[in-house]
């Protein structure tokens, strides 16, 4: 699995979580599509998910800190879950340089969400990792 394989996993995991509000990590090991592919990339799926689950209302805060004119409640699930898969990485994966957490995260959004929220998404992640 490429790590940006991994990356739409984790966001489809984060995503599911906020849909059903239950942030926990049996969300991650009841998902099928995790199971399947165990122990190819499962380090970083599960560093990702644990540092969310430990860190989730920090990373939401510094998000919502980093909005224009929104609010957290008001952005796309979609659009929030890359956002903090891409917010994990930057702030607690020192080996991944935030630029390529940047652009992971607007080709994910080129993907799975509209074309205008990449744009955005860049933004605030900017911003993020010019003010960790």
């Amino acid at each position: 699995m490429s790590r940006r394989s991994a990356r739409e996993l984790c966001m489809k995991v984060l995503y599911e979580m906020e849909i059903k509000k239950e942030f926990d990590r049996k969300v991650l090991i009841n998902n099928e599509e995790y199971q399947l592919i165990k122990n190819v990339e499962d380090s970083y799926i599960d560093n990702i998910i644990d540092q969310f689950l430990k860190n989730h209302e920090n990373i939401d805060e510094i998000i919502e800190k980093h909005l224009t004119d929104w609010k957290l409640n008001r952005i796309s699930k979609v659009d929030l879950s890359i956002l903090r898969v891409a917010t994990v990485e930057i702030l607690f994966m020192s080996e991944i340089d935030s630029n390529v957490s940047i652009n992971e995260a607007i080709e994910i959004t080129k993907s799975y969400s509209e074309e205008k929220s990449a744009k955005y998404i860049n933004g605030v992640l900017d911003a993020i990792a010019s003010n960790k």
